[in-house]
C-alpha cells in the first residue's frame, strides 16, 4: 500500500503544481489590486471588490458554457457534422 501511494505521489504533484500556482497567481492578482486601489481609499476597495463580485458570474457562465461545448464539439467532429465543425 504505501508503495502505491509512493508511486502516485510524484504524477499528482505533476498535475497540481499547474493549477496551484495560477491559484496562487489569482490570490497575488487580488492582494496587488486591494494594495493598489488601498492608497486612493476605502471607496476604492469597495468598489474594486464589487466590481469583482459582479465580474465573477459572468467569467465563471464563460467558462462552463464552453466547458459544457467540448462535449457537443467532440461528438459532432466524430459524425457526419465534421464539416460544420470545421473538420474536413
Amino acid at each position: 500500500m504505501t508503495s502505491n501511494w509512493r508511486k502516485e505521489l510524484r504524477p499528482m504533484i505533476r498535475l497540481a503544481a499547474p493549477l496551484a500556482m495560477a491559484e496562487l497567481g489569482w490570490m497575488a492578482m487580488g492582494f496587488v489590486d486591494v494594495v493598489m486601489a488601498g492608497r486612493l481609499g476605502p471607496a476604492a476597495i469597495g468598489a474594486g471588490g464589487l466590481g469583482s463580485i459582479l465580474f465573477f458570474p459572468i467569467v465563471i457562465s464563460g467558462a462552463n458554457l464552453t466547458s459544457g461545448m467540448d462535449t457537443l464539439v467532440s461528438q459532432a467532429s466524430g459524425t457526419f457534422w465534421s464539416r460544420a465543425v470545421g473538420w474536413r
